[in-house]
């Protein structure tokens, strides 16, 4: 999902739909969320919440029809994401790992409603916002989770080494087989790395 953020936006809806068609085999609709136009299926953010927080809209009441697999638009496809859709949706809600601790939503799969999140930011976002100010959207989830008594899973426990954050490659690293994705935080960005292994992401296409 995203908002208007930059000229690199309409390449990344691209790719990463590219990406998915490639490496999920199993039965699957690919939405973005967005308030213009992009080249897949997009369904319209009803508000301009800031940042991040515009991913609460993912938890509107009857937007999707079944399990939920969600990606930041950042997030590279590195390899086959059968298995771990399969464990990921297993559970009521799965989530990364951030490296400072909790959730992270880089990364969020659910089969349950999930929409009390949407009701309760919608209803007084400001609050909200001065609450979770150090750990943002990601605290609020994780939080707003916790009471309604849904317990949510890691990634790195359901399937160990799938979930790879950028920022832990560390310089020279190599990109572990086990990888399916790869989620960045801030600089760089995928269109701006000359690591081998993600050549493929395709910075040299046109929008």
């Amino acid at each position: 999902m995203g908002t208007r953020e930059g000229p690199f936006f309409a390449k990344y809806v691209r790719v990463l739909r590219e990406g998915i068609a490639a490496h999920l085999r199993l039965p699957h609709r690919f939405v973005c969320l967005s308030d213009i136009a992009v080249p897949c299926e997009h369904l319209p953010l009803h508000w301009l919440w800031p940042g991040a927080w515009a991913k609460l809209e993912l938890f509107r009441h009857g937007l999707f029809d079944g399990p939920v697999l969600y990606l930041d638009l950042d997030t590279v496809v590195l390899g086959e994401l059968d298995e771990l859709a399969r464990v990921a949706l297993d559970g009521e809600f799965t989530a990364g790992t951030h490296r400072s601790g909790g959730l992270d939503a880089a990364v969020m799969a659910w089969r349950v409603d999930c929409s009390f999140l949407y009701r309760r930011y919608a209803w007084m976002p400001e609050y909200w916002n001065h609450r979770h100010r150090e750990a943002g959207h990601r605290g609020y989830i994780e939080t707003g989770l916790r009471r309604a008594g849904i317990g949510w899973r890691a990634f790195e426990e359901t399937l160990p080494g799938s979930l790879l954050d950028y920022a832990d490659l560390g310089a020279g690293a190599t990109v572990p087989s086990s990888a399916r994705l790869c989620v960045f935080h801030g600089r760089p960005r995928p269109h701006e790395l000359e690591v081998e292994q993600f050549a493929h992401w395709d910075r040299g296409r046109a929008n």
